[in-house]
């Protein structure tokens, strides 16, 4: 997502959630490529899949409260 290969990364992020689906840093990390590339409700659903597998992961609460806190300032 960083270099601009949002499709490449995209695929990246998928590959490995297709090998290690309840991998919350992965899930996290796909949430916030979603987010830069303007897809908030894919970014949710994808910080709601690591909350559910991990209730305490720090970054995917924050990460979904700052998302839900940035669409209702708009």
């Amino acid at each position: 997502c960083q270099n601009g290969d949002k499709k490449g990364a995209y695929a990246e992020f998928q590959a490995a959630l297709k090998a290690s689906p309840k991998d919350v840093t992965a899930l996290v990390q796909y949430a916030e490529c979603l987010v830069k590339n303007g897809q908030a409700d894919d970014a949710i659903s994808e910080y709601k899949k690591a909350i559910e597998i991990n209730p305490n992961s720090k970054i995917a609460q924050d990460g979904l409260s700052n998302l839900n806190k940035n669409r209702k300032q708009q």
